[in-house]
């Protein structure tokens, strides 16, 4: 559920190009296509989260995924690339649906260390689309083309929606609902004055911009600075995302003996470190692309293993609400990696720049962590 949105933005990479051709546009109206994929999907998401805790998990994720389905066919018949991005657009609110619906499931069922776990595992999922995903489009636009990538996204939300029918009974009770009466998306101002979640839920925000300030700079870095081709980049994406799949699964391992707080401070505080390093190397003009590679590959292990403790923690709570307040994550991660990622390209770009950003977002969300009580601190290994 978690990755439905991952693979309908990364599975179209690839036909970028074909698109334009087909469409008679423009590069920058068909990559504006992912920005409308981001607006609809930050939107669905906080238009999802008090309606799940109204209605319950699985009548809204129907009608979010069944709405993929039909935007998805709608994008395969698209005459023209405006017709595209109001389609995209609509596909976006809609498969935001599941990603709510994933976070809120694992929070019904579970607590404590098992919730970092679930979000762990959920990361770890999400986390190989990038990887998977347009390699599996590319093939697909390979042999039917552009439209058949929207084909088979359609079938993936059709699949989605039986298993969600068949495998996951309803986990949000009715006693437990938001009761007729009470103003729908009233969670979301209580959500924003409850400084010890939005301290919290700040945190992965944080987080967040690190790996899009990565994602969003690295095949600059990494091709142009540092003369790698573009399968030989595509190789060092690859094995971050690795690392990042690795860690995901070692955390979901590690909560139950150390617990969130204490993985969630010890990960802050290595990422900091690892960012100073890299940031002073920049600045005497020591990186290389090695060494480049070596930081950035750590610092996403690390991040991996900060997010999802810091999203438990904030959820730990909220267990009244949890669709509103995982919408409201979801939504403030989307927002704050857009719009503050590209701080590495305004600041000229290269290792100096992205050194800088991470450090400067690492250490906030850091101060956030530090400013309010840190329950269970002490490791738990005995």
């Amino acid at each position: 559920m978690a990755a439905i949105p991952a693979v309908t933005m990364d599975m179209y990479l690839p036909s970028m190009p074909q698109i334009a051709m087909d469409l008679s546009t423009t590069q920058a109206l068909v990559q504006g296509t992912i920005s409308a994929t981001l607006i609809g999907g930050a939107v669905g998401q906080l238009v999802n989260g008090p309606i799940s805790d109204r209605f319950g998990r699985r009548l809204p994720f129907f009608w979010g995924v069944g709405l993929h389905v039909a935007m998805s066919i709608a994008c395969m018949l698209a005459p023209s690339v405006y017709a595209l991005l109001i389609f995209r657009l609509l596909q976006g609110a809609g498969n935001a649906s599941a990603s709510v619906a994933a976070m809120a499931v694992i929070r019904d069922r579970f607590s404590g260390p098992a919730v970092a776990a679930g979000i762990s595992r959920n990361m770890m999922v999400v986390s190989a689309a990038p990887i998977l995903a347009p390699a599996v489009g590319g093939f697909i636009a390979v042999h039917w083309g552009w439209r058949g990538v929207f084909a088979v996204l359609a079938v993936i939300g059709l699949a989605m929606i039986f298993g969600v029918w068949r495998f996951l009974p309803e986990t949000l009770p009715r006693e437990r609902r938001i009761q007729r009466g009470e103003p729908l998306f009233r969670s979301y101002w209580a959500l924003l004055r409850d400084w010890s979640f939005m301290r919290l839920a700040l945190v992965p925000a944080f987080a967040m911009v690190v790996l899009m300030a990565y994602i969003s700079s690295a095949s600059f870095t990494f091709q142009e600075d540092f003369g790698l081709s573009e399968g030989q980049f595509a190789a060092v994406f690859a094995v971050n995302g690795v690392a990042i799949i690795i860690a995901s699964q070692l955390n979901s391992r590690l909560v139950y003996r150390a617990g969130s707080p204490w993985i969630l401070l010890v990960a802050l505080i290595a990422e900091v470190f690892v960012a100073v390093i890299l940031l002073v190397l920049a600045l005497l003009g020591l990186v290389g692309m090695w060494t480049f590679a070596i930081c950035t590959a750590t610092l996403l292990f690390i991040n991996s293993m900060a997010m999802p403790n810091g999203a438990s923690l904030a959820l730990a709570e909220q267990g009244h609400r949890a669709g509103s307040a995982a919408a409201l994550m979801g939504a403030m991660q989307a927002a704050m990696g857009g719009f503050l990622s590209p701080l590495v390209g305004i600041f000229g770009g290269g290792t100096i720049a992205f050194a800088g950003v991470a450090l400067s977002m690492l250490i906030i969300a850091l101060g956030l962590f530090l400013l309010g009580p840190r329950p269970q601190l002490r490791p738990r290994f005995a």
